[in-house]
């Protein structure tokens, strides 16, 4: 990626409950993204696409949500408004074991 893709995303809010177990930069069709994998609370562990709100200004709701559901092939995709530079695609959420951080099956 260029250098202005490489800066998008140096502001990205964080959370102190959070840890980011993989953080990569990649792009969704033509759109700069922050791919990342996470765990909340050592009980919950979900992916989120990270992008700037300019980026995807252009786009309804559903067409991004579409547009990830196809390209991640996950159907659980909710957005979230962190601030007014980003939005959050969070999905792929699983329950973990807090001792083992291993899935917990249903």
């Amino acid at each position: 990626m260029d250098q202005i893709a490489r800066t998008k995303f140096n502001d990205v809010p964080t959370d102190d409950q959070t840890t980011i177990v993989f953080s990569q930069e990649r792009k969704v069709g033509e759109i700069d993204v922050l791919f990342e994998i996470w765990i909340y609370e050592r009980v919950v562990k979900a992916r989120s696409l990270i992008f700037r709100k300019e980026d995807i200004q252009h786009l309804q709701n559903e067409d991004l949500i579409k547009m990830i559901t196809e390209e991640m092939n996950y159907f659980d995709v909710k957005l979230s408004e962190v601030n007014e530079t980003y939005v959050f695609a969070n999905f792929g959420y699983q329950i973990l074991n807090e001792f083992t951080l291993e899935p917990i099956e249903d």
